[in-house]
């Protein structure tokens, strides 16, 4: 499948970073193949929250370049030899693995949390049952009608 002109002007702007496409989609909070994505829509372009985002973490970069593919990828009136210019604001890559294999890890314990808990109520639930078909019994040994569960509900 050809590329698309978004897809191309983004690897240019990877390119020109020195950062892989992987490490840009991910820094503006997409999945990994988010580029390569870009290729199976319909439409040629990214959303503005994206073109923001990518903004915000690279200030080098030429919001130009990137919406008309105008001009070079990096922005002319700023200083790009420095390095510092080349790393994106915020944290780096390792403290976003990091973050993500917290966020994971507490996801997975609140979920563990969950399970734990709804089998507490379904066995509540079991237990409630039994009564419920004992007091049952008792009714009918009595000659009692007992209620339904429709009723009792009711009737609490």
């Amino acid at each position: 499948m050809a590329k698309k002109m978004i897809q191309l002007r983004l690897m240019a702007v990877g390119e020109a970073l020195g950062i892989s496409m992987r490490q840009l989609s991910l820094s503006i909070g997409r999945s990994a193949g988010w580029v390569n994505s870009l290729g199976k829509i319909k439409s040629d372009g990214i959303s503005s929250e994206d073109v923001s985002k990518i903004i915000e973490m690279y200030p080098t970069v030429n919001k130009d370049y990137l919406l008309t593919g105008e001009g070079s990828p990096l922005r002319d009136d700023v200083d790009t030899l420095g390095h510092s210019f080349f790393r994106p604001k915020g944290d780096d890559y390792k403290e976003l693995c990091m973050a993500y294999r917290q966020d994971l890890a507490d996801a997975r314990d609140e979920i563990r949390r969950l399970r734990e808990a709804y089998f507490r109520l379904v066995d509540t639930n079991n237990q409630l049952l039994e009564e419920y078909s004992l007091l049952q019994a008792a009714c009918l040994k009595a000659g009692i009608s007992p209620l339904s569960r429709a009723e009792l509900g009711t009737k609490i």
